[in-house]
């Protein structure tokens, strides 16, 4: 699989049958689909922490912090709804380890979700009262997600599939 494509999958998380032979999806078709879906989640994420960081600074009120971090790990979270359903409906792909890998992606993708849903009710229940203790714990809820999606994209890695790495490498919507 080529280094843009992993670092596509692994952005994300803050971010994935045996099927063998004719019975599924012919891995170029399922590497094109699963990039269609997960290169925008990927872009979206980006986007947003971008949008977040430049509204959210050292002087920002914790109320307004609050309510624009909850917002981002809630679009997080629908992002990566959507990117499930999109790697869901590209089906199983026709190659060795074929089902696993599409498992792989759906689980990934699955927690990375879960991941953001956590972090924003994790910032939701914080109180801005104090803010120290609110940055503190905004600080707590943004460590653990870390943790949370690296161990995400780190299961990516643990089942091959030399046909669909393959096709990664030669489908031009995954570079």
């Amino acid at each position: 699989m080529r280094a843009g494509m992993r670092a596509v999958v692994a952005a994300a998380l803050v971010f994935g049958l045996a099927a063998c032979g004719s019975d599924g999806v012919e891995p170029e078709k399922w590497a094109r689909s699963v990039c269609v879906a997960v290169k925008p989640w990927s872009t979206q994420i980006d986007a947003s922490v971008t949008q977040a960081r430049t509204k959210i600074t050292a002087g920002s009120d914790p109320a307004q912090t609050k309510t624009e971090l909850v917002a981002l790990f809630r679009g997080a979270k629908r992002a990566s709804d959507d990117a499930v359903a999109k790697v869901k409906k590209a089906g199983v792909p026709a190659a060795d380890n074929g089902a696993k890998v599409s498992d792989q992606f759906v689980g990934a993708l699955s927690a990375a979700g879960d991941n953001f849903g956590r972090a924003a009710d994790g910032v939701e229940k914080l109180s801005t009262a104090d803010r120290t203790a609110f940055y503190n714990g905004v600080v707590k809820v943004g460590d653990q997600l870390s943790k949370d999606n690296n161990k995400s994209s780190t299961a990516l890695s643990t089942v091959r599939s030399k046909d669909l790495e393959q096709a990664f490498d030669q489908v031009s919507e995954c570079r």
